[in-house]
């Protein structure tokens, strides 16, 4: 049974023998590793569902199943040391540097140090997140090999507002209400410097390992339906605009921001639409790699129809010759030949319909 502390990974919640890939959930605001994946009954679903343990097992059938739990209060991601509210001075380089030392050690205990990891991520989770694959805490070897790993992260509602402090603290102000924070606290501009900060680093993470063989998928998903409070008021806590950044189209979850995170069965659209792009991506991966042989010298050699002797012969001879590079069945040497036709669309192919080639005094020919 997985355990019931509200800090660090716990056990599995589903370990099968042959998982091909890691899938971890990071809470946000307010959360907790158990209680932010599970919905409340309802009369269509009369019972509490923890989906990340009651559905994703059957969807996702190759992946060992995690979630990561943390201190996730408002001044631990707003920080502002001056303030006897912050005394405790943890923030979420804490948070960052705990999910990545949580992941290596179990990591490293279960053998699996080269499994990919796709995260699934609620809220300001998404940025504790963020900082651990873009931040500091990357320069650990160990840590650093996990980062190489990860292959995918789903964000739902997770702000992302560029360098933008009025909109970074008008974000703030609405997580503010949402986690009903009864004290004044001011500087938010001030106090979303560091999550400015992770933004940019995220961002710049994200583009260095598209340059790379194993890039980062990302799935954005932003919340359908405003949050109601006390007062009467509805408002939207991350907006759809904010939800994402450029080149990823956000998808709509029919939820508002806290539920965006809770799925009572298999059939509801946010459920659908998240297990739909784990899926993908876990098929991606175990799909066969692609070989690049751009930069490979080689040549394939056809058949021969030659009815003449050939006396002396210390070079080549071939029917047609297919180089892989530009100049691949370059000829050092004297030559006799008939009928080079050059075949090429991306002027890397080269044919040679009958090739000859006839010892001299530099050692005959040699193809590269």
């Amino acid at each position: 049974m997985a355990s019931a502390d509200p800090h660090g990974l716990g056990e599995p919640f589903f370990n099968p023998p042959d998982a091909k890939v890691d899938i971890v959930f990071v809470h946000g605001l307010g959360g907790d590793r158990i209680k932010t994946w599970t919905s409340k009954p309802t009369e269509d679903i009369p019972k509490s569902t923890f989906w990340p343990k009651d559905l994703l097992p059957e969807t996702c059938k190759a992946a060992r199943i995690l979630s990561f739990g943390y201190d996730s209060s408002f001044e631990h991601f707003y920080p502002l040391y001056s303030s006897a509210q912050d005394s405790d001075g943890i923030t979420i380089d804490d948070h960052s540097g705990a999910l990545l030392q949580s992941l290596a050690r179990l990591r490293d205990t279960s053998k699996t140090l080269d499994r990919p990891i796709i995260f699934v991520t609620h809220s300001l989770g998404g940025l504790v997140c963020a900082h651990a694959l873009s931040g500091e805490h990357s320069a650990n070897e160990s840590h650093k090999r996990l980062v190489d790993s990860t292959r995918g992260i789903v964000f739902l509602g997770t702000p992302f507002e560029d360098t933008n402090e009025d909109k970074w603290a008008s974000v703030a102000r609405q997580f503010l209400k949402l986690a009903r924070v009864d004290t004044a606290i001011d500087d938010l501009n001030r106090r979303s410097q560091k999550l400015i900060s992770i933004n940019g680093a995220f961002l710049r993470f994200l583009k260095a390992r598209d340059r790379s063989p194993t890039p980062v998928d990302v799935a954005c998903f932003f919340e359908g339906l405003p949050t109601y409070f006390v007062n009467g008021t509805t408002e939207v806590i991350v907006s759809k605009s904010s939800a994402t950044f450029s080149g990823v189209d956000p998808l709509k979850i029919p939820a508002k921001h806290d539920n965006l995170c809770r799925f009572g069965d298999k059939f509801q659209d946010g459920y659908i639409g998240i297990t739909k792009v784990l899926n993908e991506w876990i098929r991606a991966l175990a799909a066969p790699r692609a070989v690049d042989n751009s930069n490979q010298h080689s040549i394939r050699l056809g058949n021969v129809v030659y009815n003449e002797r050939i006396d002396r012969n210390q070079g080549v001879i071939m029917g047609h010759a297919y180089g892989t590079t530009k100049e691949a069945n370059r000829i050092i040497g004297s030559t006799t030949v008939t009928d080079i036709l050059a075949l090429d669309p991306c002027e890397y192919f080269y044919k040679a319909n009958f090739l000859h080639s006839t010892s001299t005094a530099t050692g005959g020919s040699h193809l590269h």
